[in-house]
């Protein structure tokens, strides 16, 4: 049947069944083809009436079709595209992929739309040692960030190795002889043609000897007779003819593979394409899969372009893999409007870190921009971004709870608004965030080229992650909570609570500057981190108390503030609320208050006579400065009876009730306490009665005293004065 192009057609009428049972492909495909000649990429629309059409192999897209279902008001009652498991139902190719096509029509700017795609069922993970039959599907690759999942069917029966990690090909292989080796190959490097510049992944070597043969996957170009190869890593060799392709399934033990994709719900590797009112469910793989280059289409990599893509109300859930997976460097100016993404990269439970991957991966070249996405539970966390090149833009982005785990932020991400922007994020993260800062948490800003932040017990940790301990830099091999005093020395696998930690390398020269805390039981504004004598520790800017002062802003430096020899508050500024707990104030020894000095707990600052105002105790002092700097003279005054200086010129009274609670007259006072009238500290005469503030209200008006007042009304308020007397001496 032939169709003009811009009409719409049916599926059905191409042959399609929709029964769930009998394969569809087939049927999708003519009706695709049908618009215009295969070289053409000339389309219209194919209409997918409600019902379950299974696809035992992809429907691949080579031209500008809109592929259109059938939605009802539940998910139910839509269009659902069942794929067989281990299947992608739709890849929209360009004019030269995949390999070996015989059309030059592409798929750019073709949407999809109201569908629901589901597969029959997930695929297993590859086992060593295992007995497969014919026909048995199994995936290989963890689903942690590049790593997605690579789906196999069994073509030889036998039993699987009984080491490494099971099929590599990524389809396509070529196998290429050798002779002359020098060094041996490495499974998994890139090896290169000296002349041809072709190059290929090896995923196979039956050498033996000087002589062998490679098996390559992902081959680019064609190796040449004769000519150099090497691989990254020093093995060198003679080409033994030219590169052919493989005539044999890769071998895996006594079994073989075929490689059938990625397990994506669908694939996109072409340009400006759509996908709207799409539902994708339970893959075993990634979700929705964005890739260009593709590393399935190695000859033609150049060519593979998917800028501009464009999501539209599209929800992705339960998915083994990455919900949304966006990499390379043409996968640039795209956009995912409106979508829920939800328990995707392989989430296990409910806890964080329970599973390999992101809800969305992006690691574009340039960046993209999402809006109003709706998210949570995620294997690993909500959200993995980094763009090398550019950034990408996040806007009115939201997760349930944790999202579960750190969302992760690197190199230039611009997030505006949204509850992602109190998201707890990972200690490497440095987005740009424009929204009110309500919590904790706040956001970090990292300078490039430091350590790591501290190590901390208790605090979950995810793959990848780096800390600092005992002077060292350390990345988790294992997610999971930390515990104990952390790791230590430099081993490849040390256990820490839940946790795995690899040793890197000794804390480098390097600083950091970070805003806003990761770590919501130990809230701070900022830190700063460089080299010091022990172990790195950074200096904290947090809110807080410490040696009887609160509510204070305070440098801590170290892990937790304990105040030892090596950790502990620095300089401490008053602020709103400050208040001095203990009298004579325990403040540690060299540290600084507001704009005097604390030696020993007692004050000390300089003047040219006895104050005029303030607070003061027992061996406060006041050295002379100035002209009250005279031969034969004192060096200063020390206080020797406390009090507050000066005269109160208020004109507020007291009302006392034979208790150490005093009402102060008149109207409600600012609530900065240090514009209030009364201060906590200041020494008092009342009634007769000398004693002194313990505790101010929060509008100033009732003070709490440290001894019982005789009753009274519209009593005065008098400054006790403190005692001065003049200490050391200086020669005539």
């Amino acid at each position: 049947m032939n169709s003009l192009s811009g009409e719409a057609v049916n599926v059905k009428d191409f042959g399609a069944k929709g029964d769930g049972i009998h394969d569809d492909q087939t049927a999708f495909q003519a009706a695709i083809d049908s618009f215009s000649p295969i070289n053409e990429s000339l389309a219209g629309t194919v209409l997918v009436p409600v019902g379950t059409y299974r696809l035992a192999s992809p429907v691949r897209i080579k031209k500008s079709v809109w592929m259109r279902g059938s939605q009802g008001a539940s998910l139910n009652l839509s269009t659902h595209i069942r794929p067989d498991a281990g299947v992608t139902a739709f890849v929209l190719e360009r004019f030269n992929t995949p390999t070996g096509t015989t059309s030059a029509g592409a798929g750019d700017g073709a949407q999809i739309s109201n569908l629901v795609v589901q597969p029959a069922a997930k695929v297993s993970q590859w086992a060593q040692n295992t007995t497969y039959q014919v026909g048995d599907k199994r995936r290989t690759g963890s689903g942690s960030g590049r790593d997605w999942r690579r789906h196999y069917i069994c073509t030889q029966t036998g039993i699987s190795a009984a080491s490494g990690i099971g099929p590599r090909s990524l389809g396509n292989d070529e196998t290429l002889n050798y002779d002359n080796r020098i060094g041996d190959f490495t499974v998994d490097q890139t090896v290169t043609g000296a002349s041809s510049a072709a190059t290929g992944i090896i995923i196979a070597n039956s050498g033996s000897g000087s002589a062998g043969q490679l098996r390559l996957t992902s081959v680019s170009g064609t190796f040449l007779d004769n000519e150099t190869i090497s691989d990254a890593v020093g093995a060198t060799a003679t080409a033994n003819g030219g590169s052919t392709v493989a005539l044999t399934d890769e071998q895996d033990g006594t079994v073989r593979w075929r490689y059938i994709g990625s397990g994506a719900g669908i694939k996109i590797r072409a340009n400006g394409v759509t996908l709207r009112d799409v539902t994708v469910l339970y893959c075993s793989g990634n979700g929705v899969h964005i890739e260009a280059p593709d590393p399935l289409e190695a000859p033609r990599s150049e060519s593979v372009n998917a800028n501009s893509w464009h999501l539209d109300n599209i929800n992705i859930w339960g998915c083994d893999g990455h919900g949304l997976y966006v990499r390379g460097s043409d996968t640039n100016g795209g956009s995912f409007i409106h979508g829920v993404m939800y328990s995707n990269g392989g989430a296990l439970s409910d806890e964080d870190y329970s599973g390999a991957g992101f809800n969305i991966y992006e690691s574009s070249f340039l960046g993209n921009t999402y809006v109003s996405i709706q998210m949570g539970l995620g294997g690993m966390g909500s959200i993995y971004s980094e763009s090398i090149g550019g950034g990408s833009t996040w806007i009115g982005c939201y997760q349930e709870g944790t999202g579960g785990g750190e969302n992760v932020f690197t190199n230039s991400n611009v997030i505006v608004g949204g509850g992602i922007s109190g998201s707890i994020m990972s200690a490497n993260s440095v987005p740009a965030v424009l929204a009110p800062v309500t919590n904790s948490r706040g956001h970090n800003l990292f300078v490039a080229g430091y350590s790591g932040p501290p190590w901390r017990r208790n605090v979950a940790v995810r793959l990848g992650d780096k800390r600092m301990n005992n002077g060292n830099l350390y990345q988790v091999t294992v997610a999971g909570t930390t515990n104990g005093i952390g790791p230590s020395g430099m081993g490849s696998d040390i256990v820490d609570g839940t946790a795995h930690w690899s040793f890197l390398h000794a804390g480098t020269d390097n600083g950091a500057v970070g805003f806003g805390s990761v770590d919501p039981n130990f809230p701070y504004f900022a830190f700063m981190q460089s080299p010091d004598d022990v172990g790195r520790l950074p200096t904290f800017w947090q809110y807080g108390s410490f040696g009887g002062v609160n509510h204070a802003h305070l440098f801590t430096y170290g892990a937790s503030g304990t105040g030892t020899a090596e950790t502990g508050p620095g300089l401490i500024h008053a602020v709103n609320k400050t208040e001095i707990a203990e009298w004579p104030a325990h403040v540690p020894a060299g540290r600084a208050l507001f704009d005097m000095v604390f030696v020993g707990g007692c004050k000390v600052t300089y003047g040219t006579g006895v104050p005029d105002s303030g607070i003061w105790n027992k061996g406060d002092r006041v050295f002379f400065k100035g002209a009250a700097v005279v031969p034969g003279g004192a060096e200063g005054l020390v206080c020797t009876v406390e009090g507050t200086a000066g005269s109160y010129s208020g004109e507020r009274t007291a009302t006392t009730s034979d208790t150490s609670t005093v009402a102060i007259s008149g109207g409600v006072m600012s609530n900065l306490k240090d514009q209030q009238d009364f201060k906590v500290g200041d020494k008092l005469v009342i009634n007769g009665v000398t004693s002194r503030v313990l505790a101010v209200s929060d509008d100033g008006k009732t003070l709490a005293m440290d001894a019982n007042i005789p009753g009274g009304s519209g009593l005065a308020i008098i400054f006790a004065n403190p005692v001065f007397k003049t200490f050391g001496s200086i020669a005539p």
